[in-house]
């Protein structure tokens, strides 16, 4: 991860405005009216919760944050209006007499939060069925789209704001806008067409069911990206880190950033969400927004309350972490973890710059090999063991079934890629597995620039493709002693 590259692009943030309001005090009695603690109040603050909150996790990090939501007419509007201004949000709320701004109020003591107290007045109910306020809020979405928005975000706490949700993807997608949705409740066919949805993973197994493995994990997130017509979908799990799903069936697992013991879980979703945002709109790959969104997250945690950390801040924990990730790598260079390596990977050819820049900054050396692994044996495990031996990270590359019928004929392959790269993504130590459709896996070679490059010694050096380029800028090319009289041809030929 090199210096963070975010833009003062345009952010409109869509959904439900709500006012957090914070009572901290000390806790040393029971009351003697029931069993429940006392807290002597001594401190009383408020900030920016819901929508509100991402918008201001979006202006921390320099974006330009534009707000619709709906508000009442009353005290926390007028608290929330002021601390808008403050944050340099720009606030196009729609406000009503027959609405009671939404608050929650939490009560902390010794860094722990005891009960939260939620005003909410019914908005569902009353939201969902006043068309005039539904109108109000798409017409201001209308007027600012047509003049500058680089994304859009849709923060749905089910209140009611989002009741007409698809008219705002529909909208933005026109205009070929990214929209990047933090959904809540079971229906998330009104999210359809969106660019990414970011549930917990509680809500995304409410709507796709139970689990029993991670291979039933990833098989229903595919799924509903397909179902849903998303380009990605990115499950958030706490401790466990976030895993990221594409609609191309390609998926990668993102640790969490030093994790310890966490004062406060309150808006780290919203914060994630805003920083990926930011780095889209800038920019960025989705890989490296949510990089990014790891460490922001990491920082907003050890707060209480809601907290959206700022770019300088961001950008100094960027910095520190990566020294750190060094210093492991001088020290303890056997024991060197990359955070995706719970889950292999399958990279497309255009994800793969951005995930190679991130394991070079880890301080990760990369081991490279290919092949057809089109009936793979134990002279593959034996060829694929050796070669991970020799680094830190094994790339794989696959040849595609009409590469294959290139070099082998056309009664092959056996099995499809599809099915190939199944197996391959169930043998633990391969970390990426990369498909490529050319005749040799040149290109790829040039792009990654591999420490070492591996292949089995019933080639010499010099007829390993790309042997000249690696060993010309200082890498590594070995040869694996291959078991003998087995190979897929032979397999067949016996059948």
């Amino acid at each position: 991860m090199g210096t963070i590259k975010f833009i003062n692009k345009k952010i409109v943030i869509v959904g439900d405005v709500m006012k957090d309001t914070y009572l901290y005090g000390v806790t040393d009695r029971i009351s003697p009216e029931a069993p429940v603690p006392v807290i002597k109040i001594n401190k009383k603050s408020f900030s920016l919760g819901g929508a509100a909150n991402v918008a201001s996790n979006v202006s921390a990090l320099g974006g330009d944050a534009t707000l619709i939501g709906l508000t009442g007419k009353d005290q926390a509007l007028a608290d929330l209006t002021e601390k808008l201004s403050e944050t340099k949000i720009n606030a196009e709320l729609v406000s009503s007499f027959k609405l009671k701004t939404i608050e929650k109020t939490r009560l902390i003591s010794q860094n722990q939060q005891l009960i939260r107290v939620d005003e909410e007045d019914d908005w569902p109910q009353k939201v969902e069925k006043n068309q005039s306020l539904q109108k109000q809020l798409f017409a201001k979405f209308t007027k600012i789209l047509e003049k500058k928005c680089d994304a859009v975000i849709l923060s749905d706490y089910d209140k009611g704001s989002l009741a007409s949700c698809q008219d705002f993807i529909k909208l933005a997608k026109s205009k070929k806008i990214p929209v990047l949705v933090d959904p809540k409740g079971t229906d998330f066919k009104k999210y359809q067409n969106a660019f990414l949805i970011k549930p917990n993973l509680t809500e995304f197994l409410k709507v796709v069911g139970q689990i029993k493995s991670e291979l039933e994990f990833l098989e229903k997130g595919f799924n509903l990206c397909k179902k849903l017509n998303i380009s990605a979908l990115l499950v958030t799990k706490g401790s466990m880190g976030m895993t990221l799903m594409r609609k191309n069936r390609s998926f990668r697992h993102f640790g969490v950033h030093k994790y310890k013991e966490v004062f406060d879980v309150t808006g780290a979703g919203d914060t994630v969400l805003a920083c990926i945002t930011v780095g889209i709109a800038s920019g960025l790959s989705l890989e490296e927004s949510i990089n990014i969104s790891v460490v922001s997250a990491g920082i907003a945690v050890n707060k209480l309350g809601t907290y959206s950390p700022r770019l300088d801040e961001l950008e100094g924990e960027v910095k520190s972490s990566r020294e750190m990730n060094k210093n492991e790598v001088k020290g303890k260079k056997n024991h060197r973890k990359l955070e995706c390596e719970k889950f292999n990977k399958l990279l497309s050819q255009k994800e793969m710059m951005g995930v190679v820049e991130d394991l070079r900054n880890k301080g990760q050396s990369i081991v490279f090999t290919n092949g057809c692994f089109d009936i793979l044996h134990a002279g593959h495990i034996h060829l694929l063991t050796e070669a991970k031996k020799m680094g830190d990270i094994l790339i794989v590359a696959i040849n595609s079934d009409k590469s294959i019928k290139y070099l082998k004929g056309q009664t092959r392959p056996v099995n499809s890629l599809q099915k190939r790269i199944a197996i391959l993504n169930a043998i633990t130590f391969i970390n990426f597995v990369i498909p490529f459709g050319s005749k040799t896996p040149l290109s790829l070679i040039k792009k990654i620039q591999p420490d070492v490059l591996v292949k089995g010694d019933e080639y010499s050096k010099e007829e390993v493709i790309g042997s000249f380029l690696v060993e010309n800028y200082g890498g590594e090319v070995r040869l694996v002693n291959m078991v003998k009289d087995l190979s897929t041809t032979k397999i067949i030929s016996r059948m």
